[in-house]
């Protein structure tokens, strides 16, 4: 025995080589809305500008997808959520019976509150699908993303641009 140890196509490295079995970051994709959005909707609407596309390599493939951003409401409520295509797959609903997973709970009014979502997708496809950021309010409301109660500078007045992102990265399975 000579003590070196070779990998799985014969060099002899001296080092032990990690198998495969995915995990690996194949790609990124991710946008960054900087200006202000506003729904009255009660259902849910595309929040423009945080809207991202990927291709997955392989139907195996995992899709995680991050989500952070800031908002306000003039409703009792402002509600978020993540959409597949035209699929919900997580809701940050205030209303605990309407959501599938409740990110945050609790009245956005007057305030400014951080929704942050992270999920690990799986579309079984090869074919493009993208993951948007959506919003509504309660009856009556606005929601506000990257502002507060219409305040496009979200900080009344000290001129600090606020923003919100969509990340996705393609896993492999």
């Amino acid at each position: 025995m000579s003590g070196i140890i070779t990998d799985n196509i014969g060099r002899s490295s001296g080092l032990v080589k990690a198998g495969g079995g995915g995990g690996k970051v194949l790609q990124v994709v991710s946008v960054t809305l900087q200006t202000a959005f506003s729904t009255t909707a009660t259902s849910w609407t595309e929040v423009t500008g945080l809207t991202v596309a990927i291709t997955p390599s392989a139907t195996s493939s995992k899709i995680l997808v991050m989500l952070a951003a800031s908002g306000s409401s003039s409703g009792d409520f402002g509600f978020m959520g993540i959409y597949r295509d035209s699929t919900n797959l997580v809701d940050a609903r205030g209303n605990r019976e309407r959501g599938l997973s409740n990110l945050y709970y609790g009245g956005w009014s007057g305030n400014t509150r951080a929704v942050t979502a992270n999920l690990l997708d799986s579309p079984s496809t090869t074919s493009e699908v993208v993951y948007k950021a959506m919003a509504n309010a309660t009856s009556g409301g606005t929601v506000w993303i990257n502002a507060k109660n219409s305040d496009p500078n979200l900080s009344e007045g000290s001129g600090i641009t606020p923003f919100s992102t969509i990340t996705v990265m393609e896993i492999e399975g």
